[in-house]
């Protein structure tokens, strides 16, 4: 191709884009003043005077979970040191943060700031009360078996002290979790149905019920009622 043809060719192409350019403008114009035409005025009242639902002061705001630091998805692993084994409670930004002191408005809205301490693996801790859990451990990545890929996790008190610690200096409300679940196997008629029973077995624990209760008595002793 000389270079008449070469120039030639540009000048075709230049004129397609601008007849393009224009044919765009005036569809979008015709458009929008075939629009307008179509408009109605319409006037709408909202009775306000009837409430549909309410949040208390008991909506619960942050979630601390029991995720463990290997708990990964898609090839990403973010939980790192924010689970519930694992959380620096001596953090002095986490501490102003629950306190809410990082925030001009939290008189109204985040003081006391509410906790829920729980997640998806709630249900698969057990309490170490009386210290005769032999090889407390937190969770264990498992192939199969388990909820979610993970073992059993233990609890035990001292971790336990350390939190509900936490909670009392930051003047936090707690919702927690109980591990209802535990014991229990999905049905295999009904998939989103846990009932049936199985035995638990951990090594050193009392009944898995009797535990519960123990744990129960023991977080009391931090949060009295008067």
């Amino acid at each position: 191709m000389d270079e008449v043809e070469r120039l030639g060719s540009v000048k075709v192409l230049d004129f397609i884009e601008q007849s393009r350019s224009r044919l765009c403008r005036l569809s979008h114009a015709e458009a929008a003043e075939a629009s307008a035409a179509a408009a109605e005025k319409v006037e709408v009242v909202v009775e306000g005077a009837t409430s549909i639902a309410q949040t208390d002061e008991d909506f619960i705001c942050v979630t601390l979970d029991w995720w463990p630091t290997n708990k990964c998805d898609y090839d990403q692993c973010p939980w790192g040191q924010a689970g519930l084994f694992n959380l620096v409670l001596k953090n002095k930004i986490l501490e102003k943060a629950v306190k809410g002191e990082y925030w001009s408005y939290s008189n109204e809205s985040f003081h006391p700031l509410r906790i829920r301490v729980g997640g998806s693996l709630l249900d698969q801790v057990v309490y170490n009360i009386r210290n005769n859990i032999e090889n407390c451990q937190p969770f264990q990545k498992q192939d199969k078996g388990f909820l979610f890929g993970f073992s059993i996790g233990c609890l035990d008190m001292k971790r336990w002290d350390e939190l509900n610690e936490f909670f009392n200096q930051t003047r936090a409300k707690v919702t927690f979790g109980l591990n209802a679940l535990i014991g229990r196997k999905e049905s295999e008629t009904e998939k989103t149905h846990w009932a049936e029973k199985v035995e638990v077995v951990v090594e050193g624990a009392t009944s898995i019920a009797q535990t519960d209760e123990d744990f129960i008595c023991v977080t009391l002793d931090w949060w009295p009622t008067n």
